[in-house]
């Protein structure tokens, strides 16, 4: 299985994804990233923080 960083860069490509991301390609990422990282605010707090941060945007 191919393994998955999280380190400042990776995060910043995501981010800057989502900035432009449709409410299809957020709530795409949101099941996506499942598959690629443990999403877990123990394990993986900046994934885990990203991914709130997408859910927050649904409501505006």
């Amino acid at each position: 299985m191919e393994s998955r960083n999280s380190d400042a860069e990776e995060l910043l490509r995501m981010r800057q994804f989502l900035q432009e991301a449709t409410l299809e390609e957020k709530q795409a990422f949101i099941r996506n990233i499942q598959y690629w990282y443990i999403v877990d605010p123990d394990y993986n707090y900046e994934i885990w923080s990203l991914v709130q941060e997408v859910i927050h945007t649904f409501n505006e």
